[in-house]
């Protein structure tokens, strides 16, 4: 289990900015039923703690040196000019209590619609709605491609193999993955291109026959 110590915080609102520039981030931790929090924890270590942890999976959080709470990162607040994290909320779980989380879809396998017909790949879904007990949470759900031949076929959310304890919440008839054909334009200047190599070949036929 992923462990992340914290600390109370005191400062609230604007004032968060000195926090901030000292190098600590503002957060919250909140959940169903529970009071809230708000702590600070050092941005540096968060940053990479947030590269091992990701979104999506259980941690426990530690307030104060006090018994560790299981939480979900459930949202990341980032500075639209810097790209950077200025704020993070966390959800407090309850056992026994099932939640609602999205989870990265994670494409994988090569379509011959790609390879041999050269389409284009188009993801209309990235992520998916998913209701479960927080034990069963996982962190994506892979996507094989491989079953993509041709500009027909089509992948929907029902067609997704996910664990039977993890129900998705989003419409099952979505559509999640189709290959597209290549641009017309880009058909014609192939057809060209083999026509000026067939007037060439000719051209150095005849030349050789003289």
């Amino acid at each position: 289990m992923l462990v992340l110590k914290t600390k109370s915080r005191i400062l609230l609102g604007k004032k968060t900015r000195s926090l901030r520039r000292k190098g600590i981030l503002p957060a919250c931790v909140y959940g169903h039923g529970k009071e809230n929090k708000n702590i600070e924890v050092d941005k540096i270590f968060f940053q990479k703690f947030y590269k091992q942890a990701g979104a999506d999976n259980l941690l426990d959080l530690i307030i104060d040196n006090q018994k560790p709470i299981k939480v979900l990162i459930q949202n990341i607040q980032k500075d639209p000019v810097k790209d950077q994290i200025i704020h993070i909320d966390f959800y407090q779980i309850k056992k026994g209590e099932k939640i609602t989380h999205s989870i990265k879809l994670n494409f994988i396998g090569e379509a011959k619609a790609i390879k041999e017909l050269n389409g284009s790949l188009v993801k209309n879904v990235n992520f998916v709605e998913v209701k479960c007990l927080p034990e069963d949470l996982i962190s994506e759900i892979d996507v094989d491609i491989s079953c993509l031949n041709s500009f027909e076929d089509v992948i929907c959310l029902k067609d997704l193999k996910i664990p039977s304890n993890i129900e998705i919440l989003d419409k099952l008839d979505e559509v999640v993955v189709v290959i597209t054909p290549p641009k017309r334009e880009e058909v014609k200047v192939v057809e060209e291109v083999e026509k000026v190599e067939v007037k060439t070949k000719e051209e150095k036929t005849k030349g050789t026959n003289v």
